[in-house]
């Protein structure tokens, strides 16, 4: 379903949806919850 999604909205290759959809899906898998959703995403800052 996410893939198509990120189809729909057009986004190529995915490119940085892809990367937003990669983040999602480690939170939602995440054995346990993060305190800071956002310290997932710093790696894959530019």
């Amino acid at each position: 379903m996410r893939d198509e999604a990120l189809a729909a909205i057009g986004a190529g290759a995915y490119g940085r949806a892809g990367e937003a959809a990669e983040i999602l899906d480690a939170l939602v898998t995440a054995e346990d919850f993060p305190e800071f959703l956002t310290l997932i995403a710093y790696s894959h800052l530019d």
